[in-house]
């Protein structure tokens, strides 16, 4: 399967290139779900690397931490929670259900089996303390493996550089000397010791508060996941699908159908097997940015406000800000920003017409509204196929591409009989 052949001849990528890139992507699903900006995973792998150069860990074991690092958080897609939208002190209940998430990426990357085993405990033990007052095992001393101590450390540090709903970010020095405090309790006092001389040796490790400031490369040239097989891309490719899904209950499955519907239709149009695959694949990634979204937003029954839904309506910004650093997946950030363009000009980000709307971004959004009519949402109830079909084919030439909902009229019987 050639699916990073792209758009316009961009050359096709091997499997290790394509998981890589997949990995990528989920982590930055995970950045920007917890309010993160994008590559705030691999700031941390940054650091946490940086910092494993100077304490002895074996360079066979640097990949796992740097994929440990990028995915730490995985588990918080699916806890649902307005923590990271919502200021002011967090409820007792939702913070004891916070610490779960450990737990829940763990087993996510167990069930994926496309990482490294080390992978999925040190992400378990990420919020371990020296102390033993960590979670979710209160492990302490030397049962913590000292590459988790060195992603705690670097998590705390660049977490703490950001502006959060309920705190503001610390100035590096301030952020430094919090952690060198934490010696003995978060932390080991040797880490500690290796961290402090690392922060007055290199300039760098402060200048990670400047948004601008990516000591971040390209993701193919980074421990590449030369390991990886075709069913390691496919099993990536539809964990990027249920992550992007996993932030809001309502639309669990929601990408995988509608990637499955736009390379039947695809299929149906003649399209050839390379147009197939990649349209399959912009289907799975559509809504990445919608883990970006409030779910109060996303759950809502009421008619949104316009501040909610000019939030709503970011998320196809998100999802093509995550592509676009990507160098495997940029040409892919097209579609996903113009998947709600209207072929009359009525829709959003940019509001295209027509044929300045991509092919597969015009089939994304007849695939995309066909799934949300029949599947429901909280503000309305779900309509039968035939329903939504002929919703669709009433916003035909105005909403949708003519061509488009005449192949998913005749492709709906094979689909729903």
């Amino acid at each position: 399967m050639t699916l990073f052949t792209g758009f316009g001849g961009i050359p096709s990528r091997s499997a290790a290139g394509a998981a890589t890139a997949l990995a990528h992507v989920l982590a930055s699903v995970a950045d920007i779900a917890e309010g993160h900006r994008v590559g705030h995973g691999r700031r941390i792998a940054w650091l946490a690397l940086r910092l494993a150069s100077l304490c002895g860990v074996e360079p066979a074991e640097h990949a796992t931490l740097y994929y440990a690092a990028l995915l730490h958080d995985i588990g918080e897609l699916w806890i649902h929670t307005e923590i990271f939208h919502r200021a002011g002190p967090t409820p007792r209940s939702e913070s004891i259900g916070l610490r779960e998430h450990p737990v829940i990426g763990a087993d996510f990357l167990h069930r994926l089996n496309v990482f490294p085993a080390g992978v999925a405990e040190l992400v378990r033990w990420h919020h371990e303390w020296w102390d033993g007052t960590g979670y979710p095992d209160q492990l302490h001393w030397a049962q913590i493996p000292p590459a988790a101590q060195l992603l705690r450390l670097a998590d705390t540090f660049v977490s703490s550089l950001s502006d959060r709903p309920n705190r503001r970010a610390l100035p590096p020095e301030e952020a430094f000397q919090e952690i060198v405090s934490g010696a003995g309790r978060e932390l080991g006092p040797e880490v500690a010791r290796t961290f402090s001389m690392l922060f007055q040796a290199d300039p760098q490790v402060a200048a990670l508060a400047d948004p601008q400031n990516d000591p971040s490369v390209a993701s193919s040239s980074v421990f590449p996941m030369e390991w990886a097989t075709a069913e390691d891309v496919k099993t990536l490719m539809l964990a990027v699908a249920d992550c992007a899904d996993a932030r809001h209950a309502v639309l669990t499955g929601h990408s995988r159908r509608t990637a499955d519907l736009a390379a039947q239709i695809a299929e149906r149009s003649g399209w050839d097997d390379n147009a197939v695959d990649r349209a399959r694949l912009v289907g799975y990634m559509h809504d990445i940015g919608m883990a970006a979204v409030s779910s109060a937003i996303v759950s809502k029954a009421d008619r949104l406000t316009s501040l909610e839904r000019a939030a709503m309506q970011r998320h196809v910004l998100h999802g093509s800000d995550i592509l676009q650093r990507i160098p495997e997946l940029e040409a892919y950030a097209d579609p996903v920003r113009h998947h709600h363009e209207r072929v009359d000009g009525s829709g959003y980000p940019d509001a295209l017409t027509s044929q300045a709307i991509s092919p597969f971004a015009r089939l994304i959004a007849v695939c995309d509204a066909y799934d949300a009519l029949t599947t429901g949402r909280p503000y309305r109830t779900p309509l039968d196929p035939d329903e939504a079909l002929a919703r669709i084919e009433r916003d035909s030439g105005f909403s949708f591409d003519p061509t488009i909902v005449q192949v998913l009229a005749s492709t709906l019987p094979a689909v729903t009989g």
